[in-house]
């Protein structure tokens, strides 16, 4: 099985925008898998993205590897009363994709996003 990147890729990396309008802080964790599901593998450390903040990641293949599908899990410590979550994959200022849009969160649980391409 070959793991190379196709030639289709036009660029080697990508940018997660986190937007948190939530009232608590956010623990944004990226995964990645070869099948468009759910059920991959994490992608790198989490990070924390405070309360009404924002915070970008960029990734590339380089540091990270590469894997055709993206997601994100998003996790409260203190469950948000207002606000909502919106998560970006961007790759040029024309070719964005939304992961989380405007997802309201409510409780501790841990929430998946929408699964897009790298």
């Amino acid at each position: 099985m070959s793991h190379r990147v196709p030639k289709s890729l036009q660029q080697n990396w990508i940018s997660i925008f986190v937007e948190n309008n939530l009232d608590q802080d956010v623990t944004i964790q990226l995964a990645g898998n070869w099948k468009e599901e759910t059920d991959g593998v994490d992608i790198g450390s989490a990070f924390t993205v405070p309360a009404r903040g924002k915070d970008f990641k960029s990734l590339s293949v380089e540091t990270c590897g590469w894997l055709p599908y993206i997601y994100c899990k998003a996790k409260c410590n203190t469950a948000p009363t207002s606000g909502a979550l919106t998560v970006l994959r961007i790759r040029s200022k024309d070719d964005v994709a939304k992961l989380f849009d405007a997802y309201e969160i409510r409780d501790t649980e841990e929430h998946v996003s929408e699964v897009v391409e790298w």
